[in-house]
């Protein structure tokens, strides 16, 4: 038994088998996002996090001065959970409300 290795031959191979039948996966699970985001067409519209903020108004990829038309500002960028609104966000230039009545 003396300097012999305690894994022997088999338990090499078994070991290189493994590491070999992890290529396949890890590879197809690094590429396949690439080929589906270069194949297939975006889906997302302008504000699929339901942000607040003026840049999600903004056409995407943007035009010269980033948007198509100056946006009207009705209120501050973080107005979640507002009364006068159903979602939970209130987007800057959508008018809603008493204040954004007046706001005109």
């Amino acid at each position: 038994m003396t300097g012999q290795d305690p894994v022997g031959e088999a338990g090499g191979e078994s070991f290189d088998a493994a590491l070999d039948a992890l290529d396949e996966p890890v590879g197809v699970g690094l590429v396949a996002p690439s080929v589906q985001a270069t194949v297939l067409p975006a889906t997302s519209g302008r504000n699929p996090w339901h942000s607040n903020t003026l840049e999600w108004t903004a056409p995407s990829p943007p035009p010269h001065g980033n948007f198509e038309e100056i946006p009207v500002v009705y209120r501050g960028p973080y107005e979640y959970g507002h009364p006068d609104s159903p979602e939970d966000y209130l987007p800057q230039a959508e008018a809603h409300g008493p204040k954004a009545s007046a706001a005109h």
